[in-house]
């Protein structure tokens, strides 16, 4: 992108997240109160629970505190009020404090059925966040397009990085193309693109994703210098069944002009160690390394520099 232009913003941001759009969620309230304790972070999370504990026990010690000394003998200040419900809620009971009339059974009642709901909802809760599958895969910051044995390619990497096993892992590619109709309206073009090879039965390490740019891609034909300026955003989804907890696992990311660099390479993770073995280098993963131009920069890439000399 030209520097004199405005960064455009992502759809799909690198770690997978998603930008959110103004406007495009409806809040439903109470009625996706398990979806967004799922979505928040786990500081919030815990902050919430807290929140609604501590919330609940005042009302009911407000409600105790109603019902006076001679509801809950001993029980004569909100502190001491306070106490007698966390006990209560918690089914604590320690013997000290023990309701007399029929308001406070009652209250304690309640409160103990709202206990019982309250520590198994979020038992729950903290259950399903436990248990959702979380991939941690890493995308290469760069995609490279080179050519290799004469032909052209996008090459991105991606790596595994817990080295477990991902069994059937299958890659995605789709270009969103943003275009301006005859009419004047904007369209969002959303094209497949071909993989290479789409699946791997073993995902442990790394995987070198490769899309052929041949007549039928939107990138051929595209120079260096246009794909600053080329509305795109390449989405990237990765699917896979982790071997270790036997659940489906999703990792996203995506990929800007900015992103997309011509005639270069990746720098190999493999590398000979001192003994002769391949050794792994991660640190390298990040790496790209300038091709010379004449093995590296696709054919209509080379055609166009010598028709302009």
């Amino acid at each position: 992108m030209s520097k004199s232009k405005a960064k455009r913003p992502r759809w799909v941001n690198s770690d997978g997240s998603v930008t959110p759009i103004p406007g495009a969620s409806d809040p439903g309230g109470l009625r996706d109160l398990y979806h967004i304790f799922l979505k928040v972070h786990w500081s919030t999370f815990l902050a919430l629970l807290a929140a609604g504990y501590f919330s609940l026990n005042t009302v009911f010690a407000c409600l105790y505190m109603l019902a006076g000394p001679g509801g809950v003998p001993g029980v004569e200040s909100f502190a001491q009020a306070f106490n007698f419900s966390i006990q209560t809620f918690a089914t604590i009971g320690y013997g000290v404090l023990s309701p007399v009339s029929t308001f406070a059974n009652f209250v304690v009642a309640i409160e103990s059925f709202t206990g019982i709901v309250s520590v198994a909802l979020a038992t729950g809760m903290i259950f399903a966040r436990f248990s959702q599958p979380q991939a941690r895969v890493l995308f290469s910051k760069k995609a490279v397009i080179n050519t290799i044995d004469g032909t052209p390619q996008l090459r991105f990497r991606v790596r595994n990085q817990r080295g477990n096993r991902v069994i059937g892992a299958t890659v995605k590619l789709v270009l969103m193309r943003r275009e301006i109709l005859p009419d004047g309206s904007v369209f969002n073009r959303f094209i497949d693109l071909k993989v290479v090879r789409d699946q791997t039965p073993l995902f442990m390490l790394s995987w070198v994703v490769m899309h052929p740019i041949d007549h039928d891609s939107p990138f051929y034909g595209v120079m260096p210098e246009e794909l600053a300026d080329y509305p795109i955003e390449l989405v990237v989804t990765l699917t896979g069944l982790d071997g270790t907890t036997n659940q489906l696992i999703t990792a996203q990311s995506s990929y800007q002009p900015d992103d997309m660099v011509f005639g270069h390479r990746m720098e190999d993770v493999f590398q000979p160690g001192e003994d002769g073995k391949p050794t792994l280098h991660w640190h390298h993963f990040h790496a790209v390394r300038e091709l010379p131009e004449e093995h590296a920069m696709p054919e209509w890439v080379r055609n166009r520099k010598i028709s302009a000399e």
